[in-house]
Parts: structure tokens; C-alpha cells; sequence
């Protein structure tokens, strides 16, 4: 089997991976997600894990490979969570200084946050205190997960860019908020589902955002 090489934008691109879907109906942002992958690079056989966000449904789908016993065949992905999430209260978006959460293919381009704890709050990046110490409506909690987009014009590059718009996936004060429109443009996601998720993600995995 061949195998894949690593590039600083993320794993390359392996034709053995074009044979690759998921077999059940469910599946399809997970094969939609591949699809663009093929088209705009990241997709290989490295990759264990994807997110697939729902703004519509507020709802997060992680979704995992699993290992085909053939060194032949990259195996199949399976929905292994769905989260519930906020999204944009003003909708969805690409401009600068819009506050909307973009659409299309993104990947996680930066982890930040590891060992603090529960409620830790971050500002420009750095922590800056507790929730539980005087900042109880803090509005970045937790853990990050800094999105770049894969698409330009969509969500990379000129004024859609979302790296520079600061999306991110990340944790927020007030969890009664998740399953509506809450946010200015990220993706807010309870604490205790979270850690598990930024503990278990590499740099560079795939995250697709659709409308429906």
C-alpha cells in the first residue's frame, strides 16, 4: 500500500482514499466532506476522525474510521457522536467582521487550552482567569480548536478568511444556551464534551459546516 505523505497544510492527498465511503444513508455529510477533501487537499490515510456541523440542527456529528482488516482498503467511517452546539444567532456567513459562522470545508489548525481546567477563560488566546472566579459570562471557555478554511474565496483568503476571522470551536459560560443560535460566529460546545474531543483530535482533522 502506499502510503501518505505530511505536508505543513496537513496530510496529502491518497488516491487509495478516493475508494473510500461510508456505506450507510446517514453518511452523506461524511462523504460530502470527503468529496471536498479530494478536491481542495488534506484527505489521506492518516486521518482517524472528522466533524461534520449542522447549523440548522445545532448539532456537531463526530465521526471515526474504522480499521479495515484488508491493508488494501482504507476501511469505513461511522458516526461515534453527535454534540449538541450553538452556532451564529445572526446566521450563517464568510465576511470579516460579520459574526456569522462560515459554510464549507475547514480543518483544525490550532489546539489551545490543554490541562487547564473546566472554566478556565481565555482572551486573545491566553488564559485569563476562572468562570468561578469573577468571570462567570465569560465568552471563551475551556478548550479552543482555531478553524482554517480549505476553500478559497469561501472561507480562505481576502475577507472570508476564517483562521483570521478567529472561529473557533471552543467552550462557553453559559451551556443553557447550546441547541440555539447563540454565538458570534463560532462553534460553542459543552465542557465536559469538549475535553474529550480536543484531547482526541489531531491538528488537521477535517471539519465540514453546512447549512441543513
Amino acid at each position: 500500500m502506499s502510503g501518505s505523505a505530511s505536508t505543513p497544510e496537513g496530510p496529502r492527498w491518497d488516491p487509495l482514499y478516493s475508494r473510500f465511503r461510508s456505506s450507510t444513508s446517514e453518511s452523506a455529510p461524511a462523504n460530502l466532506c470527503l468529496m471536498k477533501l479530494q478536491r481542495f487537499g488534506g484527505a489521506s490515510l492518516e486521518l482517524q476522525d472528522l466533524l461534520t456541523v449542522h447549523v440548522r440542527a445545532q448539532r456537531m456529528d463526530w465521526w471515526k474510521r474504522e480499521i479495515s482488516a484488508n491493508p488494501t482498503h482504507p476501511g469505513s467511517w461511522q458516526p461515534h457522536k453527535s454534540l449538541r452546539i450553538s452556532t451564529s444567532k445572526l446566521g450563517i456567513g464568510p465576511l470579516k467582521n460579520s459574526n456569522r459562522t462560515p459554510l464549507g470545508l475547514h480543518y483544525v489548525a490550532k489546539k489551545i487550552g490543554a490541562g487547564h481546567p473546566v472554566g478556565s477563560v481565555f482572551r486573545g488566546r491566553r488564559l485569563r482567569g476562572f468562570t468561578w472566579d469573577g468571570m462567570p459570562d465569560a465568552g471563551i471557555t475551556t478548550r479552543i480548536l482555531w478553524l482554517r478554511g480549505r476553500e478559497p474565496g469561501r472561507n480562505l483568503g481576502g475577507d472570508v478568511d476564517t483562521f483570521e476571522r478567529y472561529v473557533y470551536i471552543h467552550g462557553f459560560s453559559d451551556e443553557t444556551t447550546l441547541g440555539l443560535p447563540h454565538s458570534c460566529g463560532c462553534v460553542h460546545v459543552e465542557a465536559r464534551e469538549l475535553i474529550p474531543l480536543f484531547d482526541r483530535l489531531p491538528i488537521h482533522t477535517p471539519v465540514w459546516i453546512q447549512e441543513n
